[in-house]
């Protein structure tokens, strides 16, 4: 499990603080710890006192945390306190491998309620910025640490420079405090880096500093880079934002599980299927993902130009296919996450299942349903903990032998074969229908078979060991993508 330590204050009405943080990390599959720094009386209407916990007990909290668990991220907000925030550093340089550290410098809340004593400020600045891989100040909070007026992006690009001279390796300053689209800036010593979105008319934002600083953490405990996760926590906090509900009186949170609710505000309840539908998220109707009904597994072609790919995956989409898996050869990773994410988008638009072959990091930065490992690629067990709970992982096996360490390791599905001479890799030896025989008898997860398939070469025997097939020049080489499709489902039957 990818665990993540939030460091920061109690707010009593949920939507921002520790709370904040907690939701923030587990609505993005990270496991949240937490070290309580105050506790706030507090509500929509705002901050009205504050209660510190003693630098003591911060330091106990924090201490055995470390003596017993590994932590891949630390997420620091609220600490009102010179105290505090020095009982934090202390901890700190105990440490000796230190995660990412991720500082939000809570100084002031929406209604002017002063968080942050002067002592503490100067101890913040001077002791605990040094300490962050990032530190995500918005435009108050900036102006504050450099003692300078931020009224124009160009303030905020002089803003990052002067705070990355404090010792942080990277400044993020939110502009949601500016007038037109929020637009933040991100710098880490080489370049300036734009990040801009619309702004959404909602009133309902308590909270979405300490959100978009823990989706931050979060995905930078997961392993993206930098930019990344500053990237997608930023679309995290955009639809958080446009699904902030009213809440009492005043300003409402934003809705940290917007994805687990559907419109009508009704929690999304998977019902208990076997392991393949298990782990498909946000799909109600289980007869789409029917693998008696719908059985073709379709691998792109990365011969093809990209354009001509995306509009053949169209058709075969619109034809009912339900599963399709991103192969690229000899493509940066850039490109491939750029395709990746045109190819997820799609997928979505039909209800259809996204898998990345072999690259657990780039289904892991376009947020795929899963991944397919070859046998010479990252380990299941490594993959299922990157990834997280509730995604797919099929994987490859040639024989009785690596199917059953396949299932053994958590293999969600398996991909068995060559079963004929494919037109896409070279050097195959193919699985004898004996073989299939074994591989599903020891296995009630869903089985693809793979290599060389068309809608001419599938048989009784065939069937009767697979529960589907997976292609590749079958669909993307014909000349009438609807047809095959259709006679390869006959076949099937």
């Amino acid at each position: 499990m990818i665990n993540g330590l939030t460091i920061a204050g109690s707010d009593s009405c949920g939507g921002a603080g520790i709370q904040a943080d907690i939701k923030t990390m587990s609505a993005n599959g990270v496991f949240a710890m937490s070290v309580i720094t105050a506790v706030t009386a507090q509500s929509t209407q705002g901050v009205f006192s504050i209660e510190d916990i003693s630098s003591n007990m911060i330091k106990k909290q924090i201490n055995v945390i470390f003596d017993d668990i590994d932590v891949n991220v630390i997420k620091i907000g609220m600490v009102s306190k010179k105290e505090s925030i020095n009982a934090i550093v202390e901890s700190l340089r105990e440490i000796r491998n230190l995660p990412p550290i991720v500082i939000d410098p809570v100084m002031v809340s929406k209604n002017g309620f002063n968080l942050l004593s002067k002592d503490a400020k100067d101890a913040l600045i001077t002791n605990l910025i040094p300490f962050a891989t990032l530190i995500t100040p918005n435009i108050l909070e900036a102006e504050e640490i450099t003692n300078e007026r931020i009224l124009t992006l160009d303030d905020m690009k002089k803003a990052v420079e002067a705070i990355l001279n404090l010792g942080p390796k990277a400044v993020l300053i939110k502009g949601g405090h500016l007038k037109g689209d929020a637009i933040d800036v991100l710098y880490d010593g080489i370049e300036f880096t734009i990040f801009e979105k619309e702004r959404i008319e909602n009133d309902n934002t308590h909270g979405t500093g300490c959100t978009l600083s823990s989706a931050i953490a979060a995905n930078m405990a997961k392993g993206m880079s930098l930019k990344e996760s500053v990237a997608l926590a930023k679309e995290y906090v955009t639809n958080a934002i446009k699904h902030g509900f009213t809440l009492g009186k005043g300003i409402g949170p934003t809705h940290h599980f917007y994805k687990f609710y559907n419109n009508q505000g009704e929690f999304i309840v998977k019902k208990e299927k076997n392991k393949f539908y298990d782990l498909i998220e946000n799909h109600k109707n289980k007869d789409e993902f029917d693998l008696k009904s719908k059985k073709i597994y379709l691998i792109t072609d990365y011969r093809l130009d990209f354009d001509i790919l995306v509009e053949k995956v169209r058709i075969a989409l619109e034809c009912g296919i339900k599963i399709v898996q991103y192969r690229a050869k000899e493509k940066s990773t850039k490109d491939m996450c750029a395709e990746a994410r045109v190819l997820k988008q799609l997928c979505h638009e039909y209800n259809a299942i996204f898998i990345v072959n072999d690259r657990v990091d780039i289904a892991l930065v376009v947020d795929a349903h899963g991944v397919h490992l070859g046998r010479e690629d990252m380990k299941i067990s490594e993959a299922k903990k990157i990834l997280g709970e509730g995604k797919i992982i099929g994987a490859t096996a040639h024989n009785e032998k690596e199917a059953l360490e396949a299932i053994s390791e958590g293999a969600t599905y398996l991909g068995v074969g060559a079963l004929y001479k494919s037109k896409s890799k070279s050097n195959t030896v193919n699985l004898s229908i004996k073989t299939l025989q074994k591989i599903k008898k020891i296995t009630d997860n869903p089985i693809f078979g793979i290599g060389g398939i068309t809608e001419n070469n599938i048989n009784s025997s065939l069937r009767e060991n697979i529960d589907g097939v997976a292609v590749i020049s079958a669909i993307f080489q014909t000349n009438n993508i609807k047809n095959t499709i259709k006679e390869i489902n006959e076949n099937l039957k």
